[in-house]
């Protein structure tokens, strides 16, 4: 029984170790998009893209002052974190 769990452990370890090691290359990734796009002129390629329905409503949460919805919203829809979000928002 030792042994089983010696051996999940141990996938575990790697396992997060393996996810730790591609998040940082994607990290870089998504910096070196970012340079290219700014350096071509091209930022409308770094603002996320939303389904029009998504942006009507998150355009009527914020006219309607429910910030709040709005930004749950956005979080649903794009995977934002809450800063991310709240600034995306402020932009509209």
């Amino acid at each position: 029984m030792e042994g089983i769990a010696a051996v999940a452990l141990l996938i575990a370890l790697l396992t997060y170790f393996e996810m730790n090691r591609l998040r940082k290359r994607l990290e870089r990734q998504q910096a070196q998009w970012e340079t290219l796009c700014r350096e071509m002129g091209r930022t409308d390629l770094l603002e996320p893209a939303f389904p029009p329905e998504v942006l009507e409503q998150v355009r009527q949460y914020k006219a309607q002052g429910k910030t709040t919805e709005a930004i749950r919203c956005l979080r649903r829809a794009g995977d934002f974190s809450l800063a991310e979000a709240k600034a995306y928002l402020d932009k509209l």
